[in-house]
Parts: structure tokens; C-alpha cells; sequence
């Protein structure tokens, strides 16, 4: 299936919202591209361990603050750089970013001069503070593809699904963290969402229904 006006999806919300899970599932739909800002960050680790902005962004992410929005406006500038016109045409899932003011601001006149913002639809997943502290604190994820094991299989299954990896928690998925996490999600990544609401690409989406209930909302609404 492929998608019809919108071609640029990027999903926002909370930590432990699902945005993850709803990016697999978009992706393996429609057979998008998916950039992943918390990826996109780890990739930069590997790869570029002594860059001064990594040095940062690593320190930042272990005490659950965001990297600047500058330097994630310009990895995500190189990483588009680097697609071609078919995966253009075809579209991309972002997810995790758009996540401060000024990270909203950057990515949005990106995406302005690439697509034009018509083609752009960001569904905000919207849960309670306790529901994501409970769901952080049982989250599990594949050591490999750093893809999130569905809560109904967590306790299942030994091996991740998708690729056959180790299972495990990262150590950012503490209570300390979780909650440090939701206090700059307060004051940075509500009013990057308003400023996009602005924009007139944002829909609001309950991320507290099941996870196929959430599919099925934002299915409905890029139709």
C-alpha cells in the first residue's frame, strides 16, 4: 500500500507512548524509510565517538536530558541528504523527533524545503505521567535493533522476534531517569508540539488504547 498526500509521518509523545511500535507498523505497511532520533543519537556514538557534539549528546543522554535541537537538526539534515528520490516519493516515518523548540523549529523548515509542509502529518501520542512510568519501568528491548518487544510477549519469549537478538532493559529505564525524562518533556516537548500544532500538522491521538487501536487511529487519519 502506498501512501496518498501525506508522505512525511513523524510520530511524538511521551517516553513509553509506543511511538516506537507504531513506526514498525507504519513502516512495514506502507515499506517506509524510518529515522529514529534515539537511533540516529546511538548511531553518532558509534561512529563519531570523539565529535564534540557527541561527547555532549552521550553525557545528556545518560541523565535523560535531549541532545540540542541544533545538532539533531544537522544529523538529520546529513541522514536525508543521503536518500534518494524513491525514498522521497515513497515517504519517511520520524520518530522521537521534534522534541524541544527549537529542535520543532529546525525540523519543520527542513521538512518545509524538502516536502513542503502539506505532505507532513505529526500524530502526537498522548498518555498519562503514571502510565509512563509503569510502562518505562517494564519496558524490554532487543540489545540488536533496539526495536521494543510488545508488553503482551515480554516474559514469552527468550530472543527478540524481529531479528533473533539478546532481550533486555536499558539502563536509562529507571525510576529516577523516567522521571527526570517526563519533567523535560514538560517543559520542552509540550511547547515544541504547540508550536507545530500551529503549523497545522498535528493530530492527537490516545496512546492509552490498545496498541491496534492506536494503529487504526492513525490510519484512519492519513486517509
Amino acid at each position: 500500500m502506498k501512501l496518498k498526500n501525506i508522505k512525511i509521518i513523524i510520530l511524538a509523545g511521551p517516553p513509553g507512548s509506543g511511538k516506537g511500535t507504531q513506526a514498525q507498523l507504519l513502516g512495514e505497511r506502507f515499506g517506509l524509510e524510518m529515522l529514529q532520533a534515539n537511533r540516529l543519537v546511538r548511531e553518532k556514538f558509534e561512529t563519531a565517538p570523539n565529535d564534540p557534539d557527541v561527547i555532549e549528546s552521550k553525557k545528556a543522554y545518560v541523565e535523560g536530558r535531549l541532545t540540542d535541537g541544533e545538532v539533531i537538526g544537522k544529523w538529520l539534515t546529513e541522514k536525508i541528504e543521503k536518500f534518494n528520490r524513491k525514498t522521497f516519493d515513497k515517504g519517511l516515518i520520524l520518530e522521537g523527533f521534534a522534541r524541544t523548540p527549537k529542535e520543532a523549529k529546525i525540523t519543520a523548515n527542513i521538512l518545509k524545503e524538502k516536502f513542503g509542509l502539506n505532505h507532513v502529518r505529526l500524530f502526537f501520542i498522548k498518555i498519562d505521567p503514571e502510565e509512563t512510568i509503569r510502562r518505562n519501568l517494564v519496558r524490554v528491548i532487543c540489545q540488536s535493533c533496539q526495536k521494543p518487544i510488545e508488553p503482551d510477549l515480554i516474559g514469552k519469549i527468550a530472543h527478540c522476534p524481529y531479528c533473533g537478538g539478546k532481550l533486555g532493559k536499558r539502563d536509562m529505564d529507571n525510576k529516577l531517569v523516567i522521571e527526570n525524562r517526563l519533567r523535560v518533556y514538560k517543559e520542552e516537548t509540550l511547547p515544541a508540539i504547540d508550536y507545530l500544532k500551529s503549523l497545522g500538522v498535528v493530530v492527537e491521538i490516545n496512546g492509552e488504547q490498545p496498541i491496534e487501536n492506536v494503529y487504526s487511529n492513525i490510519i484512519e487519519n492519513l486517509n
